[in-house]
C-alpha cells in the first residue's frame, strides 16, 4: 500500500505542478512543465512533464509518468491564481484519484497532492519549460 501511496503521489504532484494556472485570464498554464515532489517512500525526487492547454478557466493535459501505465487529469480549472484538477492513475490494475491543488508565481507553481483513503498529502514544486507552447 505504501508503494502504491507513493506512484499514486507520483502522479498526482507531476499533474498538480502542470496543470496549476494561476488566474484564468491573466496566466496561461498552456505549455509543458516539469514538476516535482519527494517520492514519499523515500526513493528520492520524482519529476513528471506534463503538457497542458488552458481555454477560459479549464485545464486539460496529458501527463508522462513512468511509475504508472496510465494517469489522466479531470475536472481541471482555474480560479484566481489557484488550480485544482483530478489526477486519475492506473496502479496495480486500479483506478486511484488523487485531488490536486497549486498556486501560480510567473513561471512557477507549487501546492499539494491529496493522496487516497485519508493518506494525507505531499508537496509539489514545478516551473515551466522556457520556449515550450
Amino acid at each position: 500500500m505504501a508503494r502504491l501511496i507513493g506512484h499514486i503521489t507520483l502522479c498526482a504532484l507531476a499533474i498538480a505542478l502542470v496543470s496549476t494556472p494561476v488566474a484564468a485570464q491573466d496566466v496561461d498554464v498552456t505549455g509543458e512543465w516539469a514538476l516535482n515532489f519527494a517520492d514519499p517512500q523515500g526513493g528520492g525526487e520524482v519529476t513528471v512533464v506534463a503538457v497542458l492547454a488552458q481555454e477560459g478557466t479549464t485545464v486539460t493535459g496529458t501527463l508522462e509518468v513512468s511509475a504508472v501505465p496510465e494517469a489522466t487529469l479531470s475536472d481541471g480549472m482555474v480560479d484566481g491564481s489557484t488550480l485544482s484538477f483530478g489526477m486519475d492513475v492506473l496502479f496495480e490494475g486500479q483506478w486511484f484519484t488523487l485531488g490536486v491543488g497549486g498556486t501560480m508565481d510567473g513561471s512557477a507553481i507549487s501546492g499539494y497532492i491529496e493522496l487516497p483513503e485519508g493518506s494525507g498529502s505531499i508537496p509539489f514544486t514545478g516551473m515551466k519549460k522556457e520556449g515550450v507552447r
